[in-house]
């Protein structure tokens, strides 16, 4: 990320002291050095997948661990060993946490769907850790993550997008089928609904999947070339 967007961040803030927190994937030592020295009260949250937890082990050795036997992970960008640069600067790291893979995939949905970014999966791990609840920041208070880096593939991208469609079409027919219906009757069979009714349900879906063929479509064709930053 260059350094004038993290002044862009500084400068657009009321008072940038009231910063609280960044989150960044681990690599390297450049954002939290920018960061300390533009807001020195920052907390610096480093965030890597579970499946490569290696600046953690790291600290708790006292040494860096310059390679790693990572298990598999969409963040496959930052697994592996965490390099001497970015353990050098360790004490500009304040906390380190780690989020799991279906908290990763979410955060990937989650930017494309509500903030049209499309980001790899090393890149979304700052929210994953926001939306996962395991970084709570203070009420009110302005936090920073990190996205950047675009470099996911289409098929992954399908994949959770249509993972995500189903879901949300599976709650639509469960709700549906579950609430109470003015136009359900009884023929002597037995509570039927009707055929309105069924057509909902029938039309609800189908807008479900439209929606994440479109969704993923748009991903295509925006390409890997993009760097954000997300204010939360």
């Amino acid at each position: 990320i260059p350094d004038d967007d993290l002044e862009d961040i500084a400068v657009s803030l009321p008072d940038k002291n009231a910063l609280t927190s960044l989150l960044s994937q681990v690599k390297g030592a450049r954002v939290a050095v920018a960061a300390k020295a533009l807001v020195p009260g920052v907390r610096i949250v480093a965030v890597q997948p579970d499946a490569s937890p290696a600046l953690r082990e790291s600290l708790a050795l006292g040494r860096p661990l310059l390679t790693y036997p990572a298990r598999p992970t969409l963040a496959d960008g930052v697994a592996g060993g965490i390099g001497e640069i970015a353990f050098a600067h360790r004490d500009l790291i304040d906390d380190v946490v780690v989020v799991t893979e279906a908290e990763i995939e979410d955060a990937i949905v989650a930017l494309l769907s509500e903030d049209q970014v499309v980001a790899e999966a090393s890149g979304a791990l700052g929210l994953a850790a926001l939306r996962s609840g395991r970084v709570s920041p203070p009420d009110g208070l302005p936090v920073v993550t990190v996205v950047t880096g675009g470099n996911i593939d289409a098929r992954v991208l399908n994949r959770l997008l249509a993972a995500r469609a189903q879901f949300v079409a599976h709650g639509l027919l469960g709700a549906l089928e579950s609430a109470p219906h003015a136009d359900q009757h009884d023929d002597g069979r037995g509570p039927a609904c009707s055929r309105r009714h069924s057509a909902t349900i029938a039309g609800l879906v189908l807008i479900g999947i439209l929606m994440a063929g479109m969704l993923s479509m748009t991903a295509t064709a925006r390409g890997t070339d993009n760097c954000t930053v997300v204010r939360r």
